[in-house]
């Protein structure tokens, strides 16, 4: 569902408004980043590819994002469509399961 501006604005809270209203007053530097924010996301999505298969994300009209690994190292892989997602997660799934086998044999010398 696509919504514009006067959409936006009437689906805000009075408070809210208010907000932005005094922002914009002193120069809108909270808005444009808000703003700058939102451009950003919208292209990194469009510019990218499948990591499974490789297709342009751009020419789907969605697409599917995972975000995962440890708190302190987040990875971030978007997908066309819902088996290139699977298909990665089972490769993880493998990984995970050599990992661990290869543990078990590290501790049992």
């Amino acid at each position: 569902m696509r919504f514009k501006i006067r959409d936006l604005l009437d689906s805000i809270d009075e408070q809210d408004l208010y907000k932005m209203q005094n922002d914009l007053t002193k120069g809108g530097i909270f808005l444009k980043k808000l703003i700058d924010s939102r451009i950003k996301e919208l292209e990194s999505v469009k510019s990218g590819f499948c990591v499974t298969c490789g297709e342009d994300l751009s020419k789907k009209p969605t697409s599917y994002t995972l975000i995962f690994g440890p708190d302190d190292f987040r990875k971030k892989a978007t997908f066309c469509e819902i088996d290139c997602l699977e298909y990665f997660l089972s490769g993880i799934k493998k990984t995970e399961r050599n990992i661990g086998r290869n543990e078990g044999e590290n501790n049992a010398i």
